[in-house]
């Protein structure tokens, strides 16, 4: 079970508009620095993700189109991460703006039957944490928020390369404790864990497809 083929398609800021021929899209939710770009790039197996050389200087939407075996194309969209921004209140200010125009205005999260509807739907969200660093409120505050408005999560924790495994083991838990979820742990490095989350992908595109 492997990704196909991926590409970059273009960034999107405030008042933009995504492709119109995106098909299913899932967003990329976490904190600067999570693995977001990285994540993207191990599910294509190749480096087509783009990020800032500073984390918390990403300003805009990164689109990206990735095809999984047997499905449609899938759009995969890279929300500027959060918790973390140089360039002080304004910068803060310029991802809340951005964010919120992406899911008030950009995507849908209701299939319309007009076949001529210009809005892409919202398939599902990946929300990524780092595993070094459970019980974040952040994290916990992303999560709750998602999960109020209904948005299909699959929750993915990175950089598990970085802990012993007596360590992964107990942060493991306490992130599953912490947020209440099923969290998959992954390596974008070694690739370890990077099978269940392209299973779960698919799966949530099946289940907004149904």
């Amino acid at each position: 079970m492997k990704t196909v083929s991926g590409n970059f398609v273009k960034s999107v800021a405030t008042g933009g508009t995504l492709p119109h021929d995106t098909g299913p899209v899932v967003a990329m939710v976490g904190r600067s620095n999570v693995g977001k770009s990285s994540l993207i790039n191990t599910l294509a197996k190749s480096p087509i993700a783009r990020s800032g050389s500073t984390p918390g200087t990403t300003r805009l939407l990164n689109v990206y189109y990735l095809n999984f075996p047997k499905k449609i194309q899938t759009t995969f969209v890279d929300l500027p991460g959060y918790g973390y921004a140089r360039g002080g209140n304004n910068t803060n200010h310029i991802f809340e703006e951005l964010t919120t125009d992406f899911f008030t205005r950009m995507i849908s999260s209701q299939k319309n039957k007009n076949t001529k509807t210009i809005t892409p739907f919202l398939s599902g969200i990946i929300l990524l944490v780092d595993i070094r660093h459970p019980g974040l409120e952040s994290d916990q505050e992303t999560k709750s928020w998602l999960t109020a408005n209904g948005y299909p999560l699959i929750i993915v924790a990175t950089k598990i390369d970085k802990l012993s495994r007596s360590q992964l083991s107990q942060t493991h838990r306490k992130h599953e404790l912490f947020l209440e979820s099923r969290v998959l742990p992954v390596s974008n490095k070694t690739k370890e864990g990077i099978s269940p989350v392209r299973l779960a992908i698919i799966n949530l595109l099946k289940d907004s497809s149904q």
